[in-house]
């Protein structure tokens, strides 16, 4: 486990939160360009079937299902900077490896879906150690403006990343794309090490490492809040990663969109994810945080559900599908910012890799599923009507919120002493 001291001085402290925040934006949208050319390449090249392109996105999401727990355990107990940057590095060792195994002729999905299990299991390790450094770098008070700042960074990374990754893989192929993306993790882990902040390894408890590893899984199920808004994430994750698997499809073999039409349309997310990151708080404040919570979610249960009346490959099909997912996007990410915020809220700090495990295994662990149930579904009923039923489903996961203490809250909460010491 490891605790932290607050860095002294609020310069040294926005100072770290800007590195942080930079080269993860850097590394993000070499990551976000390598998400779509995969399936892309493997669509256009290797001309994978729908099932086959669900296979290749759940490979890619299928760690948290696995390493979650294992990795909550190793943040815990390393210096979490530390981690991070050994993450960064090996992420760009693989990508090198990748594409050097492209100049091989006889190279085909088999070494895709392998490659990607590597990548997912290292970024699995990235999604659990991050929100866990970021209250050691941000501290209590900023907590909500480094979550927005970071969201940010994702969200425009989602905007730039697809339409970047349709315009590269067509100039300069697959190989460079992979290339480039490992350059970005290098640059990830220098800003990572000019980060200064102060984290002890604290003694271990008393726990076996069975309960250790199970620890974060057992508290997310068990605290009212972790467990409503993992839960609630998770379900919302199948449905939605089934309707963007299907909708990929659909737009490449339905519509007779190009690569670059695909790319500026799933562009549109990071677009309406940068608005929805940067206007969270405001919004959350302005109704209060559950009220707020559960508009934003609510609204992004159904914003997805213009694409299905898209026919077409025209200007006007694309620009109007991009405008959709920039709705869809700006939903979810005003939502999940504040989700985040909570789950932070209500962990104490030495405990915060293993609980953001046990949520990742849920929240991240519902991706594959997603992507394999929207493939499987594409295959047996056609892209377009795969498409229509996990939107028309995605409304039904309101109820778990609703049904919930989320709507009550006014604030962000504060640790429960109580819960802790009963159930770590």
């Amino acid at each position: 486990m490891t605790t932290n001291t607050a860095p002294p001085r609020a310069p040294r402290t926005s100072t770290n939160l800007r590195l942080l925040v930079s080269g993860q934006l850097l590394s993000l949208v070499g990551s976000e360009v390598t998400k779509l050319a995969l399936p892309l390449y493997a669509l256009g090249t290797l001309h994978a079937t729908s099932g086959e392109t669900g296979l290749l996105r759940a490979a890619a999401l299928a760690p948290a299902l696995v390493a979650a727990p294992l990795v909550g355990v190793w943040v815990d107990r390393l210096p979490r900077k530390q981690v991070l940057v050994v993450t960064a590095l090996a992420q760009a060792g693989v990508l090198v490896a990748v594409a050097a195994t492209l100049t091989n002729e006889d190279s085909g999905l088999g070494l895709f879906v392998a490659g990607v299990v590597v990548l997912g299991v290292l970024a699995q390790i990235g999604e659990v150690a991050y929100p866990s450094f970021v209250p050691t770098v941000a501290g209590e008070g900023e907590l909500a403006r480094a979550n927005g700042r970071l969201f940010g960074a994702q969200s425009f990374a989602e905007a730039v990343g697809p339409g970047l990754a349709g315009i590269l893989l067509a100039r300069i192929g697959l190989g460079l794309v992979l290339v480039l993306d490992a350059l970005t993790f290098l640059v990830a882990a220098a800003t990572l090490l000019r980060v200064r902040v102060r984290e002890t390894v604290a003694p271990r408890a008393h726990r076996t490492f069975r309960q250790d590893v199970t620890l974060g899984v057992r508290a997310v199920l068990a605290h009212p809040l972790l467990r409503t808004t993992v839960l609630v994430a998770a379900a919302y994750n199948v449905l939605d990663t089934a309707a963007t698997t299907a909708f990929l499809v659909h737009a490449t073999t339905g519509l007779g969109m190009s690569t670059t039409q695909v790319g500026v349309v799933v562009g549109g997310a990071g677009a309406g994810a940068v608005l929805g990151s940067a206007l969270s708080r405001r919004l959350c404040a302005a109704v209060g945080l559950g009220r707020g919570m559960v508009a934003t979610f609510a609204a992004g249960t159904v914003a997805p559900a213009p694409l299905l009346l898209a026919d077409d490959a025209s200007t006007t099909t694309v620009l109007f599908c991009a405008a959709v997912f920039a709705t869809w996007a700006f939903c979810v990410t005003a939502y999940s910012v504040q989700a985040l915020c909570v789950r932070q809220a209500v962990t104490p700090e030495p405990l915060m890799g293993r609980v953001m495990a046990g949520s990742w295994l849920f929240v991240l662990g519902a991706l594959p599923i997603g992507a394999l149930l929207g493939g499987v579904a594409g295959d047996a009923w056609g892209a377009g009507p795969a498409l229509a039923a996990a939107v028309c489903a995605l409304p039904l996961t309101l109820l778990l919120l609703t049904r919930s203490p989320v709507p009550k809250l006014t604030a962000l909460p504060s640790v429960d002493d109580s819960f802790w010491r009963a159930h770590a």
